[in-house]
């Protein structure tokens, strides 16, 4: 039986990304990334006091957010790419990978024998 070359794919999703990411994580991802401290500081200003509310038999209830930053926005994907490193490990460890927000597709060939 001869070798030959079988490629594999995985795709993923990863649940709760926008959800559960801290706020304070996303401007600490872009100083790492070497953006300057005025983007960050608008970065900070864009997710900041954003606050959710429910109104119920007339009663409005209010919560600041400490997490969760806005997903669908324009913004989001590029965001989330900031904290996400995920993508450069696996291609830096001969992996082909591609990404958008919370979405990854992993590719990667071997022999078959």
């Amino acid at each position: 039986m001869e070798n030959r070359e079988v490629t594999f794919g995985a795709f993923l999703d990863i649940v709760g990304a926008f959800d559960s990411t801290s706020l304070d994580i996303i401007p600490r991802a872009a100083k790492w990334h070497g953006l300057g401290d005025m983007i960050c500081q608008w970065i900070i200003r864009l997710l900041g006091g954003r606050k959710i509310a429910a109104m119920l038999a007339g009663k409005t209830l209010e919560r600041s957010l400490a997490r969760c930053y806005p997903q669908g926005a324009i913004l989001s994907p590029l965001l989330w790419g900031l904290v996400d490193k995920l993508i450069g490990g696996l291609n830096e460890n001969s992996f082909y990978t591609v990404g958008c927000a919370d979405d990854t597709a992993i590719v990667f060939s071997a022999e078959s024998t």
